[in-house]
């Protein structure tokens, strides 16, 4: 996704991020955040249960940042790039961790 950063939005960028996120939560966890919006999302009391406690929180604001920066015109590309190095990292964290 950072090759596309110079030909891409931040926005559309933000949403395949969040996008590829929701998918592996899916598939890896059986979370319907793939077919929520982030609103749905963030008042499903059960939201991200199946995944280690530790990376609950973290994966939960990351989703709102991005959702922010879907929505937030004028977005920067170091923001974008920072979004995609952080999903990086929480992905790994969440497979290093993962409860099943």
């Amino acid at each position: 996704m950072k090759a596309a950063s110079g030909k891409t939005s931040p926005e559309t960028i933000a949403t395949n991020i969040s996008l590829v996120l929701r998918e592996y939560l899916e598939a890896a966890y059986d979370d319907p955040a793939l077919f929520e919006t982030n609103e749905e999302f963030s008042l499903r009391p059960h939201a991200l249960q199946k995944i280690h406690p530790g990376c609950r929180e973290p994966v939960a604001r990351h989703l709102e940042q991005l959702s922010e920066m879907k929505y937030s015109p004028g977005a920067k590309n170091e923001q974008i790039l920072s979004l995609v190095d952080r999903t990086d990292e929480l992905l790994l964290q969440v497979g290093q961790n993962q409860q099943h």
